[in-house]
């Protein structure tokens, strides 16, 4: 083939190519195959350089015409179905270019300095284009703004976003434009406002999944989806985190929606881990703040049934601590300061301490009563030391349970030792074993081990269980003021005791006879009865020893118990319908040689009256207790509050008032509550007593 030859046919290929150049931006149907026009590419571009260079310019050149032309089409039909329509046909004229002219694209104009590929050239034609680029992104936001509003319209929508993904994808209407734009439908502005059934936390949940959901239908990349998201989250979520969560707190706890609380809970950890924003610690707050809320609706007012609420209130949040909140311990630790708020509130704060008391007091009195518990002792254990870890002047309690196992321990028949101790135990590791408090309570349990152990003592057909109570730990009890004389055989018991080598006689008081409990072992019909009874009573049954029958003078003048009507009351006890020991004839007594009772061992009650045997630890009420407990309390927090003021002074020998009140809080109230009021009256003592003086109205000093 001459030279002539060569150029006829160089200049036919490309002029195919020129054609198939317009046929495709005309959008006519080619008459040959994609193979063959792609061979005519690659023929020609490998002739020369130029040649590449020649096809380049002209593709250029006709895109460059074509797209003016749908420019113009777009100018005058702005509307968003127009241009989804022409910059979709404009999109499938690069497709085919680029593929027709793939050996151009690879070989010529991939590795080029200053011109681009065929799609890429076609693409920024359309994005530098500012006019038809910002109307379309105007276009888009509206349509964008209408699916906000109405989820269903959709039908351009998604193909608009698809566009935008292709084109500008890499522009900074995505990078800032879009995502600064990004708002959600008429978000309320009140945080706890309910908006189409729903609050505002979970509308917003939803609104966000949505909003995800057409980035990724639309195509978006995964990090610009991240991008959007995180924007969104802290926007509505997170910039204003303490209002969002304290307006929709409630809905989170309930049980149907522990997904959105998960949720919540995985965007606080989220957000520290990325911008060390500690969300949680303000989560956890709020939480307390609801839980204060919550306890403010416990009826503290009705005593009665108080610890059982509390425990209730504590328990049914610790489960949900657990479960709701993944047991994290910001929110144990709140739900415990919040129960310890409500508990160290001066106005009813002697009575949760009394109360749990009673609690503790009412839990072994019906195990001891053989009354069918509803609860275990681990169980019971844990919910005391849950209340009891909340109070903050531990001390104090003790000295109201205190009083109460002493009654437990000196008038329970059965008294399991093992589980009293337990849970002093338990006590001890909140409160420290070498608390004052503490080791009295174990001393009160020792003094009674001991007692069973050594100082059991049957013969003659009396058993005697001395108890030797150490008068520093026991709470006080005076001694009866009644005289009697104790027959020989019971002396004879108390001889016993006091040369018993773990006993000093020297420090041994006798005389608190309410304390003596007596079992008589004797035969009624020729039976075995083991008769339990108080020593008033056994001193009454010993006189039958010796005498057959025997009036209320008799009984006075054998016994010494000198007040007729406290023996008429110990005779009536022992005639009883139901326990009828001794039988009365006009004026006289005898014993009931009959009696009968299908129990060997017979506890016989003591009725207690107004003017009875003086009341002592065994016969207090809980009234008097508590009294007598608030009584001790009050003098131990006077005491408090006048050596923390005189502590203070001494170091810094003078101080404001309000200073110097502002120091004692800081320091008391860790251990109970405290009141200015309280401050003032130790002040003015410590002032009246010249440890203090006052300088001027508002000043003191310390008088060394």
């Amino acid at each position: 083939m001459n030279t002539d030859s060569i150029d006829e046919f160089f200049d036919e290929l490309r002029s195919q190519c020129f054609e198939v150049i317009d046929f495709v931006i005309s959008s006519v149907n080619l008459p040959q195959s994609y193979g063959e026009y792609s061979r005519n590419v690659e023929a020609l571009c490998r002739r020369s350089h130029t040649e590449q260079e020649i096809l380049t310019n002209h593709l250029y050149d006709s895109l460059s015409t074509k797209y003016n032309y749908f420019h113009n089409m777009m100018i005058e039909d702005q509307s968003l179905e127009n241009y989804v329509k022409i910059i979709s046909q404009w999109e499938h004229i690069l497709r085919i270019l680029a593929l027709l002219f793939n050996y151009l694209d690879r070989t010529y104009l991939y590795s080029h300095r200053s011109k681009s590929q065929i799609r890429k050239f076609g693409a920024e034609l359309l994005v530098n284009d500012e006019q038809i680029t910002n109307r379309l992104f105007k276009l888009f936001m509206d349509a964008v703004t209408k699916y906000r509003n109405d989820r269903s319209k959709t039908d351009l929508l998604i193909p608009t976003g698809s566009i935008i993904r292709r084109f500008y994808s890499s522009s900074s209407f995505m990078k800032t434009t879009y995502l600064n734009k990004l708002v959600l439908p008429t978000v309320p502005i009140d945080k706890t406002e309910i908006k189409h059934g729903k609050f505002y936390l979970q509308y917003v949940l939803t609104e966000i999944d949505y909003e995800i959901q057409f980035l990724n239908k639309c195509g978006f990349d995964k990090e610009t989806r991240n991008k959007a998201f995180h924007k969104l989250r802290w926007q509505y979520i997170f910039s204003e985190f303490t209002d969002v969560i304290q307006g929709n707190l409630s809905y989170l706890l309930l049980p149907q929606n522990s997904r959105e609380l998960e949720l919540i809970l995985d965007y606080c950890e989220d957000v520290e881990k990325l911008d060390t924003i500690n969300l949680l610690s303000q989560f956890a707050y709020q939480w307390k703040l609801y839980l204060d809320n919550k306890l403010q609706m416990v009826d503290s007012e009705n005593s009665l049934g108080l610890i059982t609420k509390l425990l209730d209130f504590y328990n049914t949040y610790q489960l949900m601590v657990a479960s709701s909140f993944r047991g994290i311990p910001l929110f144990q630790a709140e739900l415990k300061n919040s129960l310890k708020d409500y508990i160290r509130k001066k106005d009813f704060n002697s009575i949760i301490l009394s109360q749990l008391s009673k609690y503790c007091d009412a839990y072994f009195r019906n195990v001891y009563n053989r009354r069918k518990q509803d609860i275990t002792f681990k169980d019971f254990k844990q919910n005391v030391l849950n209340i009891f870890y909340s109070i903050t002047n531990k001390s104090e309690f003790i000295i109201y349970y205190k009083l109460d196992l002493s009654r437990r321990l000196l008038n329970s028949k059965d008294i399991n030792l093992n589980d009293e101790t337990e849970l002093i135990e338990g006590f001890s590791k909140l409160i420290g074993e070498n608390d004052e408090g503490i080791t009295s309570l174990n001393k009160m349990i020792a003094d009674i081990i001991m007692s069973n152990e050594e100082l059991n003592i049957v013969k003659d057909g009396i058993s005697f269980n001395c108890l030797v109570l150490d008068k520093s730990v026991w709470p006080t009890v005076p001694p009866s003021e009644l005289q009697i004389e104790l027959p020989e055989s019971l002396q004879s018991f108390i001889d016993d005791i006091k040369n018993h080598p773990k006993i000093d006689r020297k420090l041994l008081h006798w005389n608190y006879y309410n304390f003596y409990q007596i079992i008589i072992k004797t035969q009624f019909n020729d039976k075995d009865k083991e008769l339990s009874v108080n020593l008033f009573q056994a001193l009454v049954l010993l006189a039958f020893n010796d005498h057959e029958i025997l009036n209320i003078d008799d009984l006075c003048r054998i016994t010494r118990i000198e007040n007729k009507s406290i023996m008429k009351r110990i005779v009536n006890s022992l005639s009883t319908d139901r326990y009828k020991l001794l039988n009365q004839i006009n004026d006289k007594y005898i014993v009931n040689d009959s009696f009968t009772d299908k129990s060997s061992r017979i506890r016989i009650p003591y009725v207690k009256e107004k003017e009875s045997i003086p009341r002592n630890l065994t016969t207090k009420s809980s009234i008097e207790d508590d009294t007598e407990a608030e009584e001790l309390i009050s003098q131990r927090r006077q005491t408090a509050y006048k050596s923390t003021l005189v502590r203070l002074m001494k170091q810094h020998t003078q101080l404001k008032v309000v200073e110097l009140f502002n120091q004692c809080i800081e320091i008391l109230e860790v251990k109970g509550p405290v009141t200015i009021q309280d401050l003032k009256n130790g002040l003015e003592a410590l002032i009246n007593a010249d440890y203090i003086r006052r300088i001027d109205q508002d000043s003191v000093e310390y008088i060394p």
